[in-house]
Parts: C-alpha cells; sequence; structure tokens
C-alpha cells in the first residue's frame, strides 16, 4: 500500500506557506464531517462535493498512507520545506527604471561604440585597397570563372536534391 502520488491543492496546500493544518488534516482523518471541514478550506465550492467522491476520498485517506509523508513533511507545526522560495524583493522593486551610475554608464559605453563604429569606416574609407588591374584580366578569364562558378552550383545542388 505505497503511496503514488500526492498533490496539494491551493490555496490549502500551496502557497507562500503550506497549510500544515490541511495537510496533516487530510493525513488523520476519520469521519465525514472532518473531510468536509478540510474541503471547505479549499474553498466554498469545495464543500458541495458529491456524496459518492467524498465516501472515495474518506476511504482512500482513512488508510493511514500519508501518515509517513506528513511527518517526513511537517515539523510539529511548521513544513521542513517550502514550495515558494522565499525572497523579500518583488519583481516590480527589481525592474524599475532608475537614473543611476548604470544610466550613466550605458550612455558611455553607447558613445564609445558609437565612436568605435565611425573610427573603423573613416579607416577603412581612407586606407581600403584599390584593385589594379590584373594582367591577363580579360573576357576570356571572366568566362571561365563564371563557367567554374556555374558548373560548382549546378553540382552542389544535384547532390543536394
Amino acid at each position: 500500500d505505497a503511496v503514488s502520488e500526492m498533490m496539494l491543492i491551493a490555496p490549502a496546500g500551496c502557497g507562500p506557506d503550506i497549510n500544515v493544518d490541511f495537510v496533516r488534516g487530510l493525513a488523520e482523518v476519520k469521519d465525514m464531517d472532518q473531510l468536509r471541514g478540510l474541503l471547505a478550506m479549499l474553498g466554498p465550492t469545495a464543500k458541495a462535493t458529491p456524496d459518492g467522491a467524498a465516501t472515495g476520498m474518506l476511504q482512500d485517506l482513512s488508510r493511514g498512507r500519508l501518515h509517513g509523508i506528513v511527518a517526513e513533511l511537517l515539523d510539529g507545526e511548521s513544513p521542513y520545506l517550502d514550495i515558494i522560495p522565499e525572497s523579500e524583493r518583488v519583481v516590480s522593486d527589481i525592474t524599475q527604471f532608475k537614473i543611476d551610475y548604470t544610466f550613466w554608464l550605458n550612455l558611455v559605453f553607447i558613445a564609445v561604440a558609437g565612436w568605435s563604429v565611425w573610427a573603423n569606416k573613416s579607416y577603412l574609407d581612407d586606407h581600403s585597397m584599390k584593385m589594379m588591374p590584373m594582367e591577363g584580366s580579360g573576357k576570356i578569364k571572366m568566362i571561365a570563372v563564371w563557367t567554374c562558378i556555374l558548373l560548382l552550383t549546378v553540382g552542389m545542388l544535384l547532390f543536394i536534391f
């Protein structure tokens, strides 16, 4: 009689703090009134669970298979673990825009990057190699080059397809 899975249901079983009373109550449920009280912790409509479903839940829970898991999860009135990691920082606190030192550093780096692009373009414009006409660069050489390029392209396309 091993437990194959255990699912904690919000808001009674999951959240910033695990509801110890709910989890311990599921492990120690003895009668239908106690089960209905636990179901009421899940919300106003959970208490209206059909009798057949509630009876099946009571039979499954009264077998005591959750005792070991609850003993591992809970230490007295507090859980050993939490679902949501503790953090005092809220996302809105982290993502607010502020004009601080990072804003000014970003502006400096944008200026440095822009100057670098301009300096590189200026250097290439001033020092670009001007192609001199090569000896023997005529019509026959151009036809041979384009023929080889065409053959290589056709061969590659035939190989791929």
